[in-house]
């Protein structure tokens, strides 16, 4: 009974995930969270359904691909990032639970980023990918920024808009 129970949970979250991942593919229809910065952040990762949840991980391709059918958002380049976590009076708070930074503009509007590899736009080489480092081992210094030249990595998506 156990199995069947723990079985049909499984089932219940692979769907809920399923239906939410292909409702964002087809273009993120969340609320743009203004932190009185150049751009308006996505109030949670693409994929995810709510905004402590991590969403879906994408490969560079995959987010290249979902970019180019998505007309009003855009991948962040290292700029908005740049301004989103050095910006005087933006403050950017890391938590343990759930792990990840909460992010409080300055009119008090806040985010939340689950902690992860998030993928950044514009890359300065071809061959590398850069993303910034979000994950729980960077709460021990402060988030940074890192390449990689792996086509195979994959990373959290949070979306921009004008």
């Amino acid at each position: 009974m156990k199995r069947i129970t723990l079985l049909l949970l499984a089932l219940g979250a692979a769907l809920l995930c399923t239906v939410s991942c292909e409702k964002n593919k087809k273009g993120y229809d969340g609320n743009p969270v203004s932190l009185g910065l150049s751009v308006r952040w996505a109030e949670m990762n693409v994929g995810a359904i709510e905004g402590d949840l991590d969403g879906v991980s994408v490969t560079l391709a995959d987010a290249i691909d979902y970019a180019a059918q998505n007309k009003k958002w855009s991948i962040p380049t290292v700029m908005q990032w740049e301004e989103l976590l050095n910006t005087d009076g933006v403050k950017v708070q890391p938590t343990l639970s759930p792990a990840g930074y909460l992010i409080i503009g300055k009119g008090g509007q806040s985010i939340f980023f689950p902690s992860g590899y998030y993928l950044c736009a514009g890359s300065k080489d071809a061959f590398e990918t850069t993303y910034v480092d979000l994950s729980v081992l960077s709460m021990l210094s402060e988030p940074s920024f890192a390449t990689t030249t792996s086509k195979n990595m994959e990373f959290s998506l949070r979306l921009v808009r004008k």
